[in-house]
């Protein structure tokens, strides 16, 4: 007895091993492509077709579908993608991790891997041991396949040997398949097993092996599988829990997916896994041979007719995400996606007329950055912590919006200054780049705000009421200053006073942060608050100063080229 218990702790060394070494794979093939991935995907998702295809081609890249899953959830976030674009690429890569079984399926049964895995290791060792980042990255490549190699080893021997225990016999007899109950009952345990061990992937590769040791049937394997799947969309439900709404759909997205595939394979099951059975028949294999090439093949064939179907359904399952995920009470889903609205199209017939399209886009760029400080201020006087979570991260999210949103303008404008322009055209090309760094800057500065109040919550300072009142007044100024901006921006006839406006305001802020660093300076010594309390104080009427600064500067590289053409 006491032998088969370590038999069955090596059999769980080994699923970790091979765990293990499937991550490292993973996650050194992200690392290797993982910087054009988001051109990769963003630009192979023009059309629902060429969206599916990335997904497969992704997917089979990294070795990993949940992996995908949270990419594209991570860009629907920023709206990098549509949900309807999203969907198909996450079918895509339901198909796309099908290889990995097939990989199994031939590793496991058609060479001595394990003669492979140590001379890779010996291999492996000067390049994990690099300085170099890239070559460090290549080690944990080949320690990751020789990993695996050892694990996939490891379960094809030590299952049969546990297998010839009679107590082992024993305890399994239960197993045989009973019809539609007990195929609901694997269903769910595949379901529950690839939640946690959060790949499917390695559930797979465990039920290919002990399916074809006979511990199990291709019946059982097949519905092992089937939940394997539905509950790999668990990884990418729970990173699109702090998202927006749109990132919530389409995990959600994935999951429905998934669980349709469960309902029409468990309605034609039986005719599904005879027809596999029939056809891997007919290849001539050996018995365990035959059991992981049906498992390989049920694995993609029901990928790809779920697929199939999922993409006549697309557009109802799309709407129906749409309609069961509904936005929270704080989001408004028309702001929170990336969208270049006037540029999209790229040029037009000429360069002057493409310069008018680029100035709407910073208009627009312009009002979403405001909104993002009222976001700001909307985090400072929240007091629930579960809403206040939720704020920052949207504010996280607006702030990589930012930045995408400014290399795509200075693109477009680069583009622009390629083409045929007057010198005043030219002038405003120069003025454009200067705006929209300067909007930049103030997201950037409403981030390093709204990570100075974060900071103050997760240490637990408590400002007085006296700060609390000092902080408003200076976020009243620094609104009437950004309110003075989407009016100059899109006033045709500015004057000399409106740009004064600005400074007038930029001034009262100046004078307001100087009373306010002197009094501070005598309320700590008076004892009023502690020390730490007055740092994050100071840093955030600081930040507050920076962005007067960033809003007036803008308001004079408008006012430059607008007043020069005058």
């Amino acid at each position: 007895m006491k032998m088969d218990i370590l038999q069955g702790l090596a059999i769980v060394g080994y699923i970790g091993i091979f765990l293990y070494g499937l991550k490292l794979v993973s996650e050194a093939l992200q690392k290797m492509v993982g910087g054009r991935l988001r051109g990769l995907i963003t630009t192979m998702s023009s059309t629902r077709g060429v969206a599916l295809f990335s997904g497969i081609f992704i997917s089979a890249l990294i070795q990993s579908s949940s992996a995908t899953t949270v990419m594209v959830v991570s860009f629907v976030n920023t709206g990098l993608l549509t949900l309807a674009q999203a969907f198909h690429v996450i079918m895509g890569a339901n198909i796309g991790t099908t290889v990995t079984a097939w990989i199994i399926a031939l590793a496991a049964f058609r060479t001595d891997i394990a003669s492979l895995a140590i001379p890779l290791l010996a291999f492996g060792v000067p390049f994990i041991f690099s300085k170099n980042n890239t070559r460090r990255t290549v080690g944990e490549l080949i320690f990751g396949i020789a990993l695996f190699f050892v694990g996939i080893n490891g379960l094809e021997n030590g299952i049969p040997c546990l297998l010839q225990h009679p107590e082992v016999a024993a305890n399994i007899a239960w197993l045989p398949y009973n019809g539609l109950p007990h195929a609901l009952l694997f269903t769910v345990t595949g379901f529950v097993l690839a939640a946690l061990t959060r790949s499917s992937s390695a559930i797979i590769a465990f039920v290919i092996i002990v399916c074809a040791n006979g511990w199990i049937s291709v019946e059982q394997g097949v519905v092992l599988v089937i939940g394997s799947n539905l509950g790999s969309s668990v990884m990418a439900n729970r990173a699109a829990r702090s998202g927006n709404v749109s990132a919530r759909r389409a995990a959600f997205s994935h999951f429905i997916l998934n669980a349709t595939g469960c309902i029409w394979i468990l309605l034609f099951f039986h005719p599904f896994v005879e027809g596999i059975q029939w056809l891997v028949a007919q290849w001539g294999l050996d018995n365990a041979m035959s059991v992981a090439f049906s498992l390989a093949l049920s694995h993609t064939l029901y990928n790809v007719v779920n697929v199939l179907i999922a993409c006549c359904l697309s557009q109802y399952i799309v709407r129906f995400v749409t309609r069961a995920i509904a936005p929270r009470k704080y989001e408004n889903p028309t702001e929170e996606e990336f969208h270049l609205n006037h540029i999209s199209t790229g040029l037009l017939s000429t360069a002057e007329l493409s310069l008018v399209q680029a100035h709407r886009e910073i208009e627009l760029y312009c009002q979403r950055t405001l909104n993002m400080f009222l976001q700001v201020r909307s985090l400072f006087r929240e007091t629930d912590k579960v809403h206040f979570g939720e704020k920052y991260n949207r504010i996280r999210k607006y702030e990589s919006i930012s930045d995408r949103m400014e290399v795509e303008i200075a693109g477009y404008l680069g583009k622009i200054s390629e083409g045929r322009l007057s010198s005043n055209g030219k002038r405003q090309v120069q003025a454009n780049l200067k705006i929209i760094a300067e909007i930049e800057g103030i997201a950037d500065l409403c981030y390093s705000l709204a990570r100075t109040i974060f900071r103050q919550h997760e240490q637990n300072i408590v400002f007085t009421n006296d700060i609390k009142a000092n902080i408003e007044l200076m976020f009243n100024l620094l609104e009437s200053a950004a309110a003075q901006l989407p009016a100059i921006l899109s006033n045709d006839n500015l004057q000399i006073a409106d740009l004064n406006k600005c400074h007038t305001i930029e001034n009262e802020i100046n004078t307001f942060r100087t009373q306010l660093k002197a009094q501070n300076i005598l309320d700590v010594n008076e004892g009023k608050y502690p020390y730490l309390a007055s740092s994050f104080y100071m840093d955030i009427i600081t930040e507050c100063e920076r962005m007067g600064d960033c809003m007036v500067d803008m308001a004079t590289a408008v006012g430059d080229v607008r007043l020069y053409l005058k």
